[in-house]
């Protein structure tokens, strides 16, 4: 169980994250796909299901929260956690997260967005007051998980434990 000195937390979940970044116009053609009524069709924004998708999200959100991160915020592609050792802190913290995010027109989903807890779950685990400790959930699917067989397998057990690994890093 790792000892951390904040008190007041809040969630925000970005509003359909991926379709918020929009794609170069030269890059479209490489979104291109076939509709059932045989129609091509291409991706204006960057779309889930894309191998590098994530990557790139993830840099992205690196870059817009890059002198946040750390000090007021972290975050894991479209989730962020904002801190404070007080309200006043965590207020002015998530002010200055919100301004960002204002800033380049990021939409949030209200509806899955918290604010102001003194618990949260965030990437599986349980962050309260001065703790931050595994879910039962994360901790019973890694004993669980069969050994992989496969280069899939191991794909699959390998991002259970990289979600496991960046959380501790929190």
């Amino acid at each position: 169980m790792l000892r951390i000195l904040y008190f007041v937390f809040s969630l925000i979940d970005l509003k359909d994250g991926y379709f918020q970044v929009p794609l170069h116009s030269e890059d479209r053609e490489k979104t291109t796909f076939l509709t059932p009524d045989n129609r091509l069709m291409q991706f204006k924004v960057m779309s889930q299901g894309y191998k590098n998708s994530p990557a790139i999200f993830q840099r992205g959100m690196r870059m817009v929260l890059e002198r946040l991160i750390g000090k007021k915020c972290y975050n894991y592609l479209d989730d962020i956690s904002i801190f404070g050792e007080n309200l006043s802190e965590h207020d002015e913290n998530l002010r200055d997260v919100l301004d960002r995010l204002n800033s380049l027109n990021f939409l949030i989903n209200e509806n899955k967005s918290i604010f102001r807890q003194s618990k949260i779950t965030f990437l599986s685990h349980k962050i309260s007051l001065n703790e931050i400790e595994a879910s039962l959930s994360i901790e019973q699917a890694i004993l669980d998980s069969p050994v992989p067989s496969n280069k899939k397998d191991l794909s699959g057990f390998s991002v259970l434990l990289i979600i496991t690994v960046i959380s501790f890093q929190l």
